[in-house]
């Protein structure tokens, strides 16, 4: 609370501010520096270490320079991760909207982006898709979305698993989109961080990523009216749900 007094007309005024969210918006700005310096630090001193071991080396030692090579990949990818999020918050990104066919879309993705990586882990993806569903949003966000929820299923899933990929419209007319693994799950007491930025339950820490997927996946469903929600057990795993609004229907 910030109490402020000045005199006018020979009267006192009072202005009393809540400046809660003030303050929470600069500890989430803190919080996200924070984490962005420990994110970036890891990947640059291990390049940093291993270029000096290099420049020492009479040869060049392959081992050395592929673990630099995926060092920086990994930095690569954050840091777009990081303007993408950027971008995503800012007031200045409009979406690109039209009319797309969601059903085709979804088959699209998955038989061409998804099936391919799901079957190197030995993963299939079963689809269950309603046909004719159309609307309005723009395709290259809500396909991003859809890649990046399908990759994490991926991520968090055993070999020789099964995920399975729904989409129908319920009696609201909402559009739903579920996507159903059998992984490791979200402790019960963490399901309301993971789309944090920078966040990764514990027991994911040993699997890569940088925690800004779900942040991304999130903040595009929500710029077209849509809302999440996820149920999951540990060892069991997760059913994450897309619900958009059936305002966003098309024809």
């Amino acid at each position: 609370m910030n109490i402020e007094s000045f005199l006018c007309d020979g009267y006192c005024i009072v202005v009393i501010r809540d400046i809660t969210l003030d303050k929470d918006l600069v500890e989430k700005q803190k919080k996200f520096v924070s984490n962005i310096s420990h994110e970036l630090k890891s990947p640059l001193t291990a390049i940093l270490g291993f270029l000096q071991i290099l420049k020492e080396e009479k040869e060049y030692n392959q081992v050395i320079l592929n673990y630099m090579e995926s060092e920086t990949i990994k930095l690569k990818d954050l840091v777009l991760d990081i303007l993408e999020v950027s971008k995503l918050q800012s007031y200045e990104l409009k979406l690109q909207k039209k009319t797309i066919n969601l059903s085709w879309l979804l088959l699209k993705i998955c038989d061409e982006n998804i099936n391919l990586k799901a079957s190197k882990f030995n993963i299939s993806i079963n689809t269950n898709i309603q046909d004719g569903i159309s609307l309005i949003a723009d395709e290259d966000k809500i396909s991003q979305a859809i890649v990046n929820l399908l990759d994490n299923a991926i991520k968090y899933s055993n070999p020789h698993n099964q995920i399975n990929v729904l989409l129908y419209k319920n009696f609201n007319q909402e559009i739903l989109i579920e996507v159903k693994d059998s992984g490791i799950g979200i402790p019960e007491n963490e399901v309301c961080y993971i789309f944090d930025r920078f966040y990764r339950a514990k027991n994911a820490l040993s699997i890569g990523g940088n925690g800004l997927g779900l942040t991304i996946f999130k903040e595009i469903i929500e710029m077209h009216g849509g809302r999440i929600e996820v149920a999951s057990k540990v060892g069991q795993g997760s059913t994450f749900t897309i619900i958009l609004p059936k305002e966003n229907l098309a024809g």
